[in-house]
């Protein structure tokens, strides 16, 4: 059974991100852009698609599940406007920025949002995350025996709450519908045969720190 005391502060900290007011603001958007395409196939036909561009960012984002020394897992909340509930609980994740690679990206978005860091970086999976309107390629990592290094790095119009459970808490809270987001599933749907040992990681896959 979950802690009573991690479900009363996710259920704050959901009512206090949740959205109470929209209203249109004027301008173009400097994050996101849509370009028309036109794509001739091997097989002579030809098609048009509509491709979602990021032009300051590589569009690719990395997701990290961090565990810490004590065997605790790292999870995030935050406002997700769009959503239905308008904020959700989610692993710590975010985009690659341009001249990164994905461990440096993961390493820094895992500082930026929890200020833990870890001994040892494993890149479990590769995925692609809308491949119908976008070439985004995600890539989801285990940050090994964390600590509390620092203070959050978060953007001005950030708001990130985080806190630590067991895996059996984590799986419980998949379950009651509070981790929804794919990026986040996934990732700890991969991360199980290494998380329950049955597995082991592939040296080239990994960093240590």
């Amino acid at each position: 059974m979950i802690n009573k005391k991690i479900l009363e502060m996710i259920k704050k900290y959901l009512e206090m991100y949740k959205t109470i007011e929209t209203k249109q603001v004027e301008g173009t958007s400097e994050f996101l852009k849509v370009v028309r395409q036109e794509y001739r196939l091997g097989m002579g036909e030809t098609i048009i698609r509509d491709h979602i561009v990021k032009p300051n960012l590589t569009g690719s984002a990395v997701v990290v599940l961090p565990i810490t020394k004590e065997g605790k897992f790292v999870l995030v909340i935050q406002p997700r406007v769009l959503t239905k509930n308008g904020a959700l609980v989610e692993v710590p994740a975010g985009y690659i920025e341009p001249g990164e690679d994905p461990f440096q990206a993961a390493l820094r978005e895992l500082e930026e949002e929890t200020g833990y860091r870890g001994s040892e970086l494993v890149l479990i999976k590769d995925y692609y995350q809308d491949q119908g309107c976008m070439q985004a390629f995600n890539h989801a990592f285990i940050a090994w025996d964390c600590e509390k290094r620092t203070d959050q790095h978060l953007d001005f119009d950030e708001h990130i709450q985080y806190f630590e459970a067991t895996y059996e808490e984590v799986l419980e809270l998949v379950e009651m519908g509070y981790i929804i987001d794919a990026n986040s599933l996934l990732t700890i749907e991969f991360a199980k045969p290494y998380v329950t040992g049955k597995t082991h990681e592939i040296s080239n896959n990994k960093k240590i720190f």
